[in-house]
C-alpha cells in the first residue's frame, strides 16, 4: 500500500471519528436546558465570614440581559452585590 494511500485512509477515519464524536456531543447536549439553571449571588460579612444569599437569578436572563449591553448586578465595596 502507497504511503499517500495510507495518509488518506487515516483521514478519512479521523473525520468519521469526529463527526461520530460531534454528532453524539450534539444529541446530549440537546437534553439540557439552561431555563432550569440559576445563579446565587451572595455576601460575606467581613467579622463573622458567614454568607448571606443576596439575590438568585436566572441564567438565561442574565445573559440576555447582557446580550442587550445591561448589566443587572453591580457590586459595591461597601454593600457587595446589587441590583442596578
Amino acid at each position: 500500500m502507497k504511503p499517500e494511500t495510507k495518509e488518506s485512509l487515516l483521514i478519512i477515519i479521523c473525520i468519521v471519528i469526529f463527526l461520530g464524536l460531534t454528532v453524539k456531543l450534539t444529541l446530549e447536549a440537546s437534553k439540557y436546558d439552561c431555563d432550569m439553571c440559576t445563579v446565587s449571588l451572595s455576601n460575606m460579612q467581613g467579622l463573622t465570614s458567614d454568607f448571606h444569599k443576596v439575590y438568585e437569578e436566572n441564567i438565561t436572563k442574565l445573559i440576555e440581559a447582557y446580550k442587550d449591553g445591561d448589566c443587572l448586578y453591580g457590586w459595591d465595596p461597601n454593600q457587595g452585590y446589587i441590583k442596578t
